[in-house]
């Protein structure tokens, strides 16, 4: 059925549908509007592909945000995010978990809101030339284990509409969360090898074991801060790059440091390549204060990501120098 049997005429179907869309994306800038919505139906079909091979019912509120991430609604996904972050396993625990709430389907989630976040925060040419530097240094099928929310949830969610579906992203940061691995086999467990929960609980009792051979007077064993998080994290890694090494090449955006990654980390443009042999036999000696300097940075704020990234960009700076740019993560 048309509105007009005329040349040129809409179909009525479509002419509503972009009225409606019209009247929810009026707040957003066509550029976010262009992006954020094909990254939510990538999404939210990856959400109702594990809820069905996994068996895991999707819970409403999550229905609610993806589909208001569909129609570029921001206010609608901000605020039914705050209320599932309160009984999520994610951030402070504000209130009891809601165990609807604690799955692998938490994830794609998380990467809607986060992404549709970036995306208004940052200037879209930006946006562009931060994903283009990372994206074309990357050879196909590589790894990228992530440091920084801006690589992890504006660069992982856009690199499949540029193309580059062949890389797999992966937080270093969330690697000890057992529904996070459970997410990452669910994506990519037919292209690279990741731990197993088996695997996951062995990472735990080596961290418990070192812990006490550095403190055996203490009697107990707890997970108290970030860098505790990123020892168990640096472990379950370890197993990734040993895993699947032979088949792909590994990158690395460095944030907290993983002590074991060092000699053989070799600077590649905006990120770092783990390479397969040995570069440096001395780092671990020599680089304790650096070591403890680096494990004291934080990611940057999304104001100073930009103006420094604005600045290396305006002024050509070389980037292969990623020792003099340690503050961009």
């Amino acid at each position: 059925m048309y509105a007009a049997v005329t040349k040129g005429a809409v179909p009525l179907p479509a002419l509503c549908a972009t009225i409606a869309c019209q009247s929810v994306h009026r707040n957003e800038p066509p550029e976010v509007v262009g992006t954020i919505v094909p990254v939510a139906e990538s999404l939210y079909g990856r959400m109702r592909k594990i809820s069905e091979q996994q068996g895991i019912p999707i819970p409403e509120e999550f229905d609610h945000l993806m589909q208001a991430a569909r129609s570029a609604d921001w206010p609608a996904v901000s605020n039914q995010y705050e209320q599932i972050r309160k009984k999520s396993h994610w951030y402070a625990h504000d209130e009891p978990n809601d165990p609807r709430f604690v799955t692998q389907l938490f994830h794609p989630l998380h990467e809607t809101y986060w992404t549709f976040n970036y995306l208004r925060a940052w200037p879209p040419e930006l946006v562009e030339e931060y994903c283009e530097m990372v994206l074309s240094d990357l050879p196909f099928n590589s790894i990228l284990f992530t440091g920084s929310d801006s690589s992890r949830f504006l660069i992982g969610s856009l690199a499949e509409q540029r193309g580059r579906g062949d890389i797999a992203f992966i937080s270093q940061n969330a690697l000890a969360v057992f529904s996070y691995e459970e997410y990452l086999r669910s994506i990519y467990g037919e292209r690279i090898r990741i731990p197993s929960d088996e695997e996951l609980t062995a990472a735990f009792s080596r961290y418990v074991e070192q812990v006490n051979k550095e403190h055996p007077a203490d009697g107990s064993v707890s997970v108290g801060d970030a860098s505790d998080v990123m020892r168990i994290n640096g472990f379950i890694a370890k197993n990734i790059v040993e895993e699947n090494r032979a088949t792909s090449r590994i990158f690395v955006e460095e944030a907290y440091v993983i002590p074991w990654m060092l000699p053989y980390l070799k600077p590649h443009g905006l990120v770092m390549e783990l390479m397969p042999e040995l570069r440096d036999h001395d780092l671990r000696a020599r680089g304790t204060a650096r070591r403890a300097a680096l494990a004291r940075s934080r990611i940057a704020s999304f104001s100073h990501l930009q103006d420094q990234r604005q600045r290396m960009v305006g002024h050509g700076l070389c980037l292969d120098a990623l020792g003099d740019c340690r503050g961009l993560r």
